[in-house]
């Protein structure tokens, strides 16, 4: 999949590109509450990140985060069946030490 493939299909579900050129969308989780979701876009590689609100603490004040969730290159990026987006996963694991 190319960057332009992956950005038009992200268009066809809703998101929208921020300024700094990332996709961007609000869903409502399973506790009705709004989550936001980004697609870092790079130039060879794509983050599925979700912003992360934290209260204050006695060492820190509130804060919002992107914290990411997953995400790959794109040339491992499909989509599948359901036309949803995947991406190819490593299952081989190998011991470097036989």
């Amino acid at each position: 999949m190319t960057k332009e493939k992956l950005v038009e299909w992200a268009v066809r579900h809703g998101w929208t590109m921020d300024k700094y050129g990332h996709m961007q969308k609000t869903v409502k989780d399973a506790e009705g509450k709004d989550r936001e979701l980004r697609l870092k876009l790079q130039a060879t590689s794509v983050r599925r990140e979700v912003r992360v609100h934290y209260d204050a603490s006695q060492y820190k004040g509130p804060s919002n985060e992107w914290v990411r969730v997953g995400g790959g290159y794109y040339k491992d990026a499909w989509l599948t069946p359901e036309d949803r987006l995947s991406f190819k996963r490593v299952t081989e694991v190998t011991d470097a030490g036989s």
